[in-house]
């Protein structure tokens, strides 16, 4: 509909261009006044602006893409956004991330709070000794797996476990004694070379792994 009106707007202004050009050689022009000439002057460089942008109007709507009347609309779906589906896959990422990291947190204080009531009780009272030991000597390959690590980090690894996870995993201690300070009891593991590895505990839970 937009199309047509423009079109036949052209041409009407096309027609009128068309008649004053061409208007006989030899027709005789009413006389007119300067001002008149003047102002028909302007109107003719109005007209000629106006057939221009009709022009262009009338081109921009040539490429306008047919649409049938028939045709039911096309609805618009915005493409998806990547930035946005990035984004929305990093909010998930770092919401269970948190998740863990708040469970791990529920799950440590738990059991410092256990390790604490129980190092309470043993500081009331004489610490525990294990009631059985097994025979298998100290295990020299568990220890050379360990052999190179820090105090700090095999802490880490072994906090909390009982006198029969250290057994178990590292073989009949060579000694066991009152520790000097602090309390609690230590398990000495003599090695070659002159190394020892000690494992303290308190209330029964391994506390710390000492290099001596």
């Amino acid at each position: 509909m937009g199309r047509s009106v423009l079109l036949l707007l052209a041409g009407v202004l096309l027609g009128v261009v068309a008649t004053l050009v061409a208007r006989p050689a030899g027709a005789t022009l009413p006389s007119v006044g300067t001002g008149d000439v003047s102002s028909l002057a302007r109107d003719i460089d109005s007209l000629r602006s106006d057939v221009r942008a009709l022009r262009e109007l009338v081109e921009q709507q040539r490429a306008l893409p047919t649409i049938s009347t028939g045709a039911p609309p096309v609805p618009l779906t915005p493409a998806p956004d990547p930035v946005v589906a990035q984004l929305a896959a990093l909010q998930s990422e770092v919401k269970t991330l948190a998740d863990r990291i708040e469970a791990q947190s529920d799950e440590s204080r738990s059991a410092l709070t256990a390790l604490s009531a129980e190092l309470q009780g043993g500081a009331s009272g004489a610490e525990p000794m294990p009631e059985s030991l097994p025979d298998t000597p100290p295990d020299l390959q568990q220890f050379d797996r360990i052999g190179g690590r820090s105090e700090d980090e095999l802490t880490d690894e072994h906090l909390l476990w009982t006198y029969d996870q250290v057994t178990d995993t590292y073989g009949r201690p060579c000694g066991i004694r009152p520790s000097p300070s602090g309390g609690g009891i230590k398990f000495y593991y003599d090695l070659p070379g002159g190394k020892t590895c000690i494992f303290w505990f308190k209330g029964g839970k391994l506390v710390r792994v000492i290099w001596a």
